[in-house]
């Protein structure tokens, strides 16, 4: 059987690439095919697979401004040949042409949020007032061509049942839910470290993740906070940032782990699709306070703010609001403090080992159900 993987694009190493690695784990000889970027420069063993980017790879550094061309972009990648074609998605490759008879199985990370979900949102925040029409009418096309993807998948999978339910909605389409993995050979606790009289924010610093709330609920209640990531919003945070709270920006892997394992716990104010982020907290025996909706419901097993329910690695705040969020923080400090166990024994439950037997599993009924015989 001839395998060949797909990815949007290749320029990163964040969730979807780990995802990705894992992946090719299975497949060590399938080449991966992408919009943009190559798998030579990325850790997780893709190096160790050829890679094909799309014709739009030359302009990489204007992903953003191409968005309406990615349509073209896919169309140029050749999956003639390819007995089973896997796509990992969070927009539009999944719309790759596979010869007839093949089988096109798609672990979509998310349908594309920009288009789907906060269109407003990334136009509002991202493009020039006189050019917004022109990028929603872009979105549109974007959303159409999209939904016309879905339809050439097989089998979609994802990763938490909130994203399931966005494929229901967008897409018409039913998806296996396999919960991605965290880096837990990594991510370990360090039971010599205390806990200092810090919070944490980690994540890309994009509106949608809201490390705004997370500063303005901690500088309003005089509380320690050290934001860490990188992304369109970082000049202006590191200028709403006053005493107590520091945005340090990007960290190294290690630089990070040392955060998680002294932080009073992970403060995570956004609504995700899934989220690693609270996972690798809690690998390292940090608890985590959470916007109580999407995918972190999902990882932390926590109680609602206010409540006296037992909450073994986490709090969740109802609203994304500084009042909300300050509540939550309230309710920890004055609380039985968390065990460090609870958190790691509730991590391991996402190790990249389950994930794989999860996701060879998934295929291999997709393609007996397709009828598809490997070659001996």
């Amino acid at each position: 059987m001839r395998i060949a993987l797909v990815h949007h694009w290749l320029l990163t190493w964040r969730g979807g690439e780990r995802v990705l690695a894992e992946i090719a784990r299975l497949y060590p000889d399938a080449p991966i095919y992408t919009l943009f970027g190559s798998a030579e420069h990325l850790p997780g063993g893709l190096a160790d697979h050829t890679s094909h980017s799309s014709l739009l790879a030359r302009g990489a550094r204007f992903r953003e401004a191409l968005l309406p061309l990615y349509p073209v972009g896919v169309r140029t990648l050749d999956l003639r040949g390819f007995d089973l074609v896997i796509s990992s998605d969070a927009s539009v490759i999944k719309g790759v042409r596979v010869d007839p008879g093949a089988v096109h199985l798609c672990y979509c990370h998310a349908p594309p949020r920009y288009a789907w979900d906060f269109p407003k949102q990334y136009v509002d925040a991202q493009i020039p007032a006189l050019l917004r029409p022109l990028a929603h009418a872009g979105l549109r096309w974007i959303r159409w061509y999209d939904s016309r993807a879905a339809r050439r998948v097989n089998e979609f999978a994802t990763n938490s049942r909130a994203v399931e339910s966005r494929i229901q909605r967008h897409y018409g389409r039913e998806a296996t839910v396999i919960p991605p993995p965290a880096a837990l050979e990594f991510f370990t606790p360090a039971p010599e470290l205390p806990r200092e009289n810090f919070y944490l924010f980690v994540g890309q610093l994009v509106p949608y993740k809201r490390a705004d709330l997370a500063i303005e609920a901690c500088q309003q209640t005089g509380r320690k906070l050290v934001v860490v990531g990188e992304g369109p919003l970082l000049k202006e945070l590191r200028r709403r940032a006053g005493d107590g709270v520091e945005v340090v920006g990007a960290q190294s892997a290690e630089d990070l782990r040392d955060l998680y394992r002294r932080c009073r716990a992970l403060v995570f104010p956004g609504e995700e699709d899934f989220g690693i982020v609270p996972l690798e907290a809690m690998a390292c025996g940090a608890p985590v306070v959470a916007l109580g909706k999407g995918g972190a419901l999902e990882t932390v097993v926590g109680a609602s703010s206010g409540s006296s329910a037992p909450a073994p690695t986490g709090i969740f705040f109802p609203e994304p609001s500084v009042a909300s969020l300050a509540r939550a923080l309230d309710d920890l400090e004055r609380g039985e403090p968390f065990r460090e166990e609870d958190c790691v024994a509730r991590a391991a439950g996402f190790s990249p080992e389950i994930f794989r037997r999860s996701f060879q599993s998934w295929v291999q009924s997709c393609v007996s159900s397709a009828k598809l015989t490997p070659d001996p």
